[in-house]
């Protein structure tokens, strides 16, 4: 990450923060781009009514032209997996979906912390 363009956009990377319950299901995931630009806020099914709030839409959102999941949710928490989408040759993410473990092995993946080790 030397030198560090940030602001110009030619540092394509992602910071992916999900953030967990006591449970470590994650209640919210965070998408931000290295330079700063990109921001998508992502709450799943773990994430409370009351704190998501009743003026949260349910269906899609449009992040920077991009029209993403607005609420992300689980079906079989501990056997899915977050899946991004990014366009090719930019930063933006394209889509966002869960899928399970067994599904993704035609992506490429990255695999951050697993919970069972």
């Amino acid at each position: 990450m030397i030198p560090f363009y940030l602001g110009t956009c030619e540092n394509v990377g992602l910071f992916v923060v999900a953030t967990l319950d006591n449970n470590f299901d994650p209640v919210l995931y965070t998408i931000v781009h290295v330079c700063g630009r990109y921001l998508a806020f992502l709450p799943t099914t773990y994430l409370s009514e009351e704190i998501r709030g009743d003026s949260w839409q349910l269906d899609r959102q449009i992040v920077y032209g991009e029209n993403l999941p607005a609420f992300l949710q689980f079906t079989s928490p501990k056997k899915q997996r977050l899946i991004l989408h990014i366009l090719n040759g930019s930063h933006w993410v394209k889509n966002v979906w869960l899928a399970l473990r067994e599904e993704i092995n035609d992506y490429q993946t990255v695999t951050f912390f697993d919970q069972a080790s």
